[in-house]
């Protein structure tokens, strides 16, 4: 093998180790990009950590039980034939009918703790991911966004710089469509200010006709 040949293979075997160098590259950018987006999805549906349920359940069982003694409250210690009316007790009227299943404002009205312990059965019967308290949601969110901005926009240059040196690599989905709406929205301001000046250019013309005209008169 002459000397020209064992050059000319070592400059190919270089650049390919370069271009698959610069896929990688590529690639590792874009695993970084779906982390980053697996993160974000998991803020909005990620459930609420344990600490934060109880408060919660607590929360909604006060809130359904003072709603229920609100509206139905009254029934039970008022009027002629109420729970407390000096009257026989086969002459009571209850508002709510034997036949009915138990009201849940009635559960958490008059039994709160039971009622927060059938709320955390059920949600201890089904799993669910636990996420971060609702607090600290909206700075996470914040900061991973800004880590995504700044990543897509290296990755975003980095293949620009690649297509530069002569290594065309597809740019992601988003990109593209940004790009395209860029584009589009470029077209339309140009046709938009061809048209204004076409305008402009038009009545200027018609002054200086009517200009000339007043002068001939």
């Amino acid at each position: 093998m002459n000397a020209t040949l064992k050059t000319a293979l070592k400059r190919v075997a270089a650049g390919q180790s370069a271009i698959a160098d610069v896929q990688r590259t590529v690639l590792d950018l874009r695993d970084k990009l779906a982390v980053l987006d697996q993160q974000l999805e998991a803020i909005d549906d990620h459930g609420l950590p344990q600490s934060e349920l109880d408060a919660r359940i607590a929360a909604l069982v006060q809130r359904d039980g003072a709603a229920y003694v609100d509206d139905r409250g009254n029934g039970f210690v008022h009027g002629e034939r109420s729970l407390v009316a000096p009257c026989p007790v086969n002459a009571v009227r209850l508002p709510v009918m034997p036949w009915e299943a138990m009201p849940w404002g009635l559960v958490c009205a008059a039994a709160p703790e039971l009622a927060a312990t059938l709320l955390r059965g059920i949600v201890a019967r089904v799993p669910y991911r636990e996420g971060l308290p609702l607090a600290e949601r909206p700075d996470t969110r914040a900061r991973l966004l800004a880590e995504r901005h700044e990543l897509a926009a290296t990755e975003e240059r980095f293949i620009d710089d690649a297509a530069a040196a002569g290594l065309a690599i597809d740019h992601r989905p988003e990109v593209v469509a940004r790009r395209q709406a860029d584009a589009d929205r470029q077209r339309r301001e140009a046709k938009a200010l061809a048209a204004q000046r076409q305008r402009e250019a038009a009545l200027d013309a018609r002054h200086q006709r009517a200009r000339r005209f007043a002068r001939i008169r």
